[in-house]
């Protein structure tokens, strides 16, 4: 198990702590973003759950976490250029 932490910002926060519940939040910022801790035991379903927030949710931490979500964008962004390439 790992704790990570996201930052999700206001578009997205009221969403997020309706699913994680309040306990989840580890600081309210005064743009209505929300920084919360989760205790992940599988890293691809926290990959897709931040994914799914597209550009309203960054991974805080820790380092090994953030690079599962980069490497997943830089997957996914290489295969849309090499299909894009084929047609």
């Amino acid at each position: 198990e790992i704790e990570v932490t996201v930052l999700v910002d206001g578009a997205e926060s009221g969403r997020v702590v309706a699913e994680l519940g309040p306990e989840a939040v580890v600081e309210h910022r005064d743009d209505g973003a929300v920084l919360v801790r989760l205790a992940v035991t599988d890293t691809e379903a926290l990959v897709l759950w931040v994914l799914d927030l597209l550009d309203h949710a960054e991974v805080i931490g820790p380092d090994v976490m953030r690079d599962a979500v980069v490497e997943r964008l830089t997957a996914t962004v290489a295969g849309a250029a090499a299909d894009g390439m084929g047609r």
